[in-house]
C-alpha cells in the first residue's frame, strides 16, 4: 500500500495521462521529477520561513547584546540552504527551537505565534519527503545536538577571544571594560553554566595613576 505521500505523486502523474499500468516504466521517472520538484519547492519555503525568523533573531540578540545567539542565528540565504537535505532541516529546526524559546520578546520584531507554527509545519513538511520517520527523529535529535556545538563555539568567542582583549580597557576605558563585564554576566545566566567570574574593576588610585 502505497503511503500518502507517494500517493499524492502518483496522483499527479495520473493527471499528466499517464495510464497506471505504465508506472512501472516512463511514468516512474516522471514521478522521480516530481518527488524531486515537490521536496526542492518544500525546501524553498522552509528556508525563507528560517531566515525570515533567524534575521528577527539576530536584532533581539542585537538588542540583548547576545553575542552567543548573535552567531547561531548569523545566516545568509545560501549558507542556510548549504548541504544535505537533512542537514538544512536540522539547520532550520535549530532556528524554530531559538524563537520558541524567546517567542515572547519576539512579538516586538513581528514574530508572533502563527510564524514559528507555520515554520514547524514547513519543516515537518520538508522532513516528510526526505525519509521515514525515522529521518524526523533524525532531524530534531541533530538540531538538538547541532544548538548544543554551536552554543559551545559561541562560548569559545567570548572566553577565548573577547574577554581576552578587553584587558587592555581596564585602566584605558574602565566604564566601557565595566559594562562590557555587566553585559556578560546577564548573558551567561541565561545559560546552564555558571557565569564567569568578573574582573576586580581598576580602584579609585589605580585610574588617577
Amino acid at each position: 500500500m502505497l503511503n500518502p505521500y507517494r500517493a499524492s505523486c502518483y496522483a499527479r502523474v495520473s493527471r499528466l495521462g499517464c495510464p497506471k499500468n505504465s508506472y512501472g516504466s516512463l511514468p516512474k521517472a516522471i514521478l522521480g521529477w516530481l518527488l524531486a520538484l515537490d521536496k526542492r519547492n518544500k525546501r524553498n519555503v522552509m528556508v525563507e520561513r528560517t531566515l525570515a525568523l533567524a534575521n528577527s533573531l539576530f536584532a533581539l540578540a542585537v538588542d540583548r547584546s547576545d553575542l552567543p545567539m548573535q552567531e547561531r542565528v548569523r545566516y545568509s540565504r545560501s549558507t542556510l540552504d548549504r548541504g544535505r537535505d537533512a542537514v538544512v532541516g536540522q539547520r532550520c529546526q535549530a532556528v524554530h527551537a531559538d524563537g520558541m524559546g524567546a517567542s515572547a520578546d519576539l512579538v516586538a520584531y513581528g514574530v508572533e505565534a502563527g510564524t514559528l507554527d507555520a515554520l514547524q509545519a514547513a519543516i515537518d513538511a520538508y522532513v516528510a519527503t526526505i525519509g521515514s520517520p525515522r529521518t524526523a527523529l533524525t532531524v530534531r535529535k541533530g538540531a538538538t545536538a547541532e544548538m548544543a556545538m554551536l552554543i559551545k563555539d559561541s562560548m569559545k568567542i567570548l572566553t577565548e577571544r573577547m574577554d581576552k582583549l578587553m584587558t587592555v580597557f581596564a585602566t584605558s576605558a574602565p566604564k566601557f571594560h565595566q559594562e562590557y563585564f555587566d553585559a556578560r554576566i546577564i548573558v551567561d545566566n541565561a545559560s546552564r553554566s555558571s557565569a564567569p567570574q568578573e574582573p576586580e574593576a581598576p580602584s579609585d588610585t589605580a585610574e588617577a595613576a
